[in-house]
């Protein structure tokens, strides 16, 4: 059997003592209600932007959590995404970028990665990818990231329906 410990306030650097509103606030929430783990390093901005979290703050005084991103800037938690934010038109303009690259570059699958964040390298100055690290897994990345995204697309489709013809 383990033990369970709740906290129910917080005490800042100059000891006072401040009352949790619900035990939720333990932990940083998205803009889409899920949990953010503390060792989440990217989240994105509504716009669908990549940022790189440094680290993460309660405030005691907003009773919200900061999230501390590279260049000095911090943004509320509850205004991030834990998943890019997403739509028809988004994937069209990721496939259209990827397109492009595969055009310059010969790889279909490293453009789109790129595109979509799933490949992390650095691309040279002649816009050719090494596929070094990823040789043989960046197409099934790619089909499996549209899938997964016309899959969540069309789910938010089926929802908005049923609600419409209520």
């Amino acid at each position: 059997m383990s033990e369970r410990l709740a906290v129910d306030s917080l005490m800042t650097a100059d000891g006072e003592v401040v009352q949790l509103p619900t035990l939720g606030r333990l932990h940083p929430v998205d803009a889409e209600g899920g949990r953010i783990p503390l060792d989440t390093v990217k989240l994105f901005d509504a716009e669908g932007r990549f940022l790189k979290v440094e680290s993460y703050e309660f405030s005691t005084w907003s009773q919200r959590w900061v999230v501390h991103l590279g260049s000095g800037r911090d943004a509320y938690a509850d205004c991030c995404y834990l998943r890019r934010p997403d739509s028809f038109e988004r994937l069209l303009e990721d496939l259209g970028e990827a397109l492009q690259r595969d055009a310059r570059g010969g790889h279909l699958e490293c453009g789109y990665n790129l595109a979509v964040g799933l490949c992390c390298e650095r691309i040279p100055e002649d816009d050719v990818c090494r596929r070094s690290h990823c040789a043989g897994y960046g197409a099934s990345w790619m089909v499996n990231d549209i899938r997964d995204r016309i899959e969540h697309l069309c789910a938010g489709t089926v929802e908005k329906d049923r609600g419409e013809n209520k």
